[in-house]
């Protein structure tokens, strides 16, 4: 998958089009895009975000960008501290890459999962956001907080477009000819290699709208939205909420994290190409 375009110009009248209108109650009069961001935190390669710009492009709609931050959440889960913190120190290196292109990204808090789907409703309606987009998770209580999100917003007549992008292959599409999962792994993996030459025939193609002017890679243009950064500049210099829970993290283990266990996409890729280029090699002997 090639890279998202983020740093698109926009002509003058496309610029124009696409500046949001502030009601009296501080919410956009125009309609927007919300992209939800899980643990996707990431602009390369990011499945939900590429339809998202492109539908930002189509349909001429300003995209916002979400963060939900639940710590109890977390921890609820056993989360160690040390991957919350490096979890929330990538979500503030994303929001600082996108504020730079000139890009609202908002945090929102949650005490609990339970809370997503009224918080995501709370923020469409803030925004006049009439699409919503993330990549699914498969985890049993994400998966029960999509579906209830999915149900609430689409009851408000909010779309809701989701997608795979953790795995090449969706989780349940590799099977027996009975349609029951493999208990054998080497059935599984040469049904599993099947599955992925057949779909390379068979390009993904379902984000194209019907259009006269469908957008490539190359032609992707974003928003930069002058009247939502004068009436809400703060999701354009976005930061964590100051009164987190500090999960029990001290200060040497925070400055012991920061040198060992850096944030960020560059030293992610970093990390990928080192991983393929030394590593990689020990599994294709």
């Amino acid at each position: 998958m090639t890279k998202n375009k983020l740093n698109g110009h926009s002509d003058g009248n496309d610029s124009e089009n696409k500046k949001l209108k502030m009601n009296g109650n501080g919410s956009s009069s125009t309609n927007t895009t919300l992209m939800w961001f899980r643990t996707d935190l990431r602009v390369e390669d990011n499945r939900a975000l590429e339809r998202a710009l492109i539908n930002s492009r189509i349909s001429n709609a300003p995209i916002i960008f979400l963060f939900l931050v639940s710590i109890n959440e977390w921890k609820s889960h056993d989360y160690s501290p040390w991957k919350i913190n490096f979890w929330l120190r990538n979500a503030q290196d994303l929001a600082s890459q996108l504020n730079e292109l000139g890009f609202p990204f908002i945090f929102k808090t949650i005490d609990s999962i339970q809370e997503a789907p009224k918080k995501v409703l709370e923020v469409c309606r803030e925004f006049n956001s009439n699409e919503v987009f993330y990549n699914i998770d498969y985890e049993v209580n994400e998966l029960k907080r999509d579906r209830l999100t999915t149900e609430l917003l689409e009851g408000k007549g909010i779309k809701v477009r989701k997608f795979h992008d953790q795995c090449v292959v969706p989780p349940g599409e590799v099977l027996t000819d009975k349609d029951a999962p493999y208990s054998m792994f080497t059935l599984f993996k040469n049904r599993w290699y099947k599955n992925v030459y057949w779909k390379m025939d068979e390009p993904d193609l379902s984000y194209v709208r019907e259009s006269k002017s469908v957008p490539g890679d190359e032609d992707i243009k974003l928003i930069k939205d002058s009247s939502l950064k004068t009436s809400n500049p703060e999701l354009f210099s976005s930061k964590l909420p100051s009164n987190l829970d500090d999960f029990g993290f001290t200060k040497e283990q925070e400055e012991y994290s920061l040198k060992h266990y850096p944030s960020g996409h560059k030293v992610a890729y970093e990390k990928l190409q080192k991983f393929g280029k030394e590593k990689l090699r020990i599994f294709l002997r």
